[in-house]
């Protein structure tokens, strides 16, 4: 949600930008394109940002992340003959598509933020532990659980 409201932002000013002098405020947003799914208002997002590779990267792996939390989360197989092996590796999967999509989150969370509050500086002590508190929110006491399988 926050990327394509970032993405309905840049196109507000675009629009506006690229208006008549006399365009009324109605028929700028009038204008403005509509809505897209996640993946293109990524690329969108990426474009007006001076966004590095790296950044890109993160966000497509975010994107894929939040498919497979979405599609994937529960599918453990069917739970009469699925295997304690089989539930951890499922498991793991999900805990690196959380941290995904946490990395993810946190870059667009700092474009909105940038955004909205434009005269304040980026709270980095909240943006640096925000990775690992949703990694054991999510994971909790399992992610030890996940740590020791992945060691031993």
């Amino acid at each position: 949600m926050k990327c394509r409201w970032i993405v309905r932002c840049v196109n507000l000013i675009e629009a506006h930008d690229d208006a008549d002098e006399v365009a009324s405020f109605d028929a700028i947003v009038a204008a403005l394109p509509k809505d897209e799914v996640l993946g293109p208002t990524l690329r969108r997002l990426i474009g007006h940002m001076t966004a590095s590779e790296e950044l890109a990267d993160i966000l497509q792996r975010a994107r894929e992340a939040r498919n497979l939390i979405a599609h994937e989360g529960a599918g453990v197989g069917d739970i009469s003959v699925v295997r304690e092996r089989h539930i951890l590796e499922h498991a793991a999967r999900l805990r690196s598509g959380v941290r995904d999509l946490a990395a993810g989150r946190n870059i667009v969370s700092q474009w909105g933020y940038h955004l909205e509050e434009w005269r304040q500086s980026l709270p980095w002590d909240l943006i640096n532990a925000y990775p690992k508190v949703i990694d054991d929110w999510v994971s909790g006491h399992f992610g030890d659980r996940l740590e020791a399988s992945h060691q031993g």
